[in-house]
């Protein structure tokens, strides 16, 4: 993996409306800082085809990425390190969201990784995606955050890997994929 975009973000809650552009093998975006928030509302594209996005945290669930564009990078995304990623919309595979474009394989998100465990905190109204997500290890926690208690989103793409699920939040999480 050698990703050519990289940020790294040590301060304090702050925002950004800057694009990023993916290149390579990818990017990455780190927040290493417990309590902090970085709020990205710039496009997030790719050069070519199937550019991953990985998010690393502080490696404790203590650190926010939030992710607010109508992003078009095609590849995964990979939430690792204790990261927490936040989104107030999902959309389907293959359609701009602040998860990018990716298609609604089974790998097209990613909780947990190399580093650590993920979570993917969801902020917004009730919402459904097809997209796939993969729970990478048994030895990482992987979360999915349903803030608001009025909310129900439906996920009904595939589940797949080795580790397992954490429903968090006041919300409703559906699992609608007879194969999970």
């Amino acid at each position: 993996f050698e990703p050519t975009a990289v940020w790294i973000y040590t301060g304090c809650t702050a925002s950004t409306t800057r694009p990023t552009i993916l290149g390579g093998d990818g990017g990455i975006i780190q927040v290493p800082t417990t309590g902090a928030t970085l709020t990205m509302s710039g496009v997030i594209s790719q050069t070519g085809s199937g550019r991953v996005l990985t998010v690393y945290g502080d490696g404790n669930s203590g650190a926010t990425l939030q992710l607010t564009a109508s992003n078009s990078y095609t590849g995964a995304t990979i939430i690792d390190d204790g990261a927490v990623l936040s989104i107030p919309t999902i959309a389907n595979g293959g359609i701009a969201s602040p998860l990018g474009a990716a298609s609604s394989g089974s790998s097209s998100i990613q909780l947990g990784g190399f580093y650590g465990s993920g979570t993917l905190l969801y902020t917004g109204g009730n919402g459904s995606t097809d997209r796939g997500v993969l729970l990478y290890s048994a030895s990482s926690i992987a979360t999915i955050n349903v803030s608001t208690a009025a909310t129900t989103l439906t996920m009904s793409g595939q589940f797949t890997g080795p580790g397992g699920l954490t429903k968090a939040g006041a919300g409703t999480l559906s699992l609608a994929n007879s194969g999970n």
